[in-house]
């Protein structure tokens, strides 16, 4: 009797545990995924916005002004991306360390010496009211999101929360982007140079590669 009472014991421990493991899963992996249909009343929109989400995932946003299609853009961009945003938003501003610790402290170093946040904060000031006005629409979208749903894992796991995002996060990286598109600022400034005394055939000849597409 005592050793069917132990038996019965533990599978009721082994049958907890997996429970326990099966609710923690659904916790980590599940409750953060977005819903996929959901009807919000919000004051960010003038006007009723439908977001069609197709077989692939992507969505569709219909909206009667630029500033709801904004708010839009930035409460679906959030719901399937808002971990990237954060680490984008971090790797412009230079603050990567504080969620990964001191091996990220060089890279913050050197990405504030950039200064993508402080060029985004005169960008910022010299927009036009109106093109301000749609920035902060698709960060009141992103806000808005942010407020109802839960965090993705990585923000679990990291014990992290994303702050507020702002106009000049957008601008920041923005910034930063384009300075990761133009690693060949050098060679463009030498063409330059050279079209200033050579024909654009002749300069083509001197490109590098010209027989597989050359200079343009």
């Amino acid at each position: 009797m005592a050793v069917r009472t132990r038996l019965i014991a533990a599978v009721a421990g082994v049958a907890a545990a997996a429970a326990g493991a099966a609710g923690l899963r659904e916790l980590l992996l599940r409750a953060p995924v977005p819903p996929r249909r959901e009807f919000l009343a919000t004051a960010g929109l003038a006007q009723p916005v439908e977001v069609l989400i197709d077989g692939s995932g992507v969505p569709h946003v219909y909206a009667r002004s630029a500033a709801d299609l904004l708010f839009a853009q930035g409460y679906v961009h959030a719901r399937d991306r808002l971990w990237q945003m954060e680490l984008n938003r971090r790797v412009s501003r230079g603050t990567l360390a504080q969620l990964f610790g001191a091996a990220a402290l060089e890279a913050d170093r050197f990405l504030r010496r950039l200064g993508f946040a402080r060029q985004a904060a005169g960008d910022l000031a010299a927009m036009t009211p109106q093109s301000r006005a749609l920035l902060e629409a698709y960060s009141a979208g992103v806000n808005a999101y942010v407020a109802r749903h839960r965090r993705p894992l990585e923000f679990t796991l990291l014990r992290a929360r994303p702050g507020a995002w702002q106009p000049t996060d957008t601008l920041a990286f923005g910034r930063y982007m384009a300075w990761t598109q133009t690693p060949n600022w050098e060679t463009e400034l030498i063409r330059a140079r050279l079209l200033g005394t050579l024909p654009p055939e002749g300069v083509a000849a001197l490109e590098a590669g010209f027989g597989c597409g050359g200079f343009s």
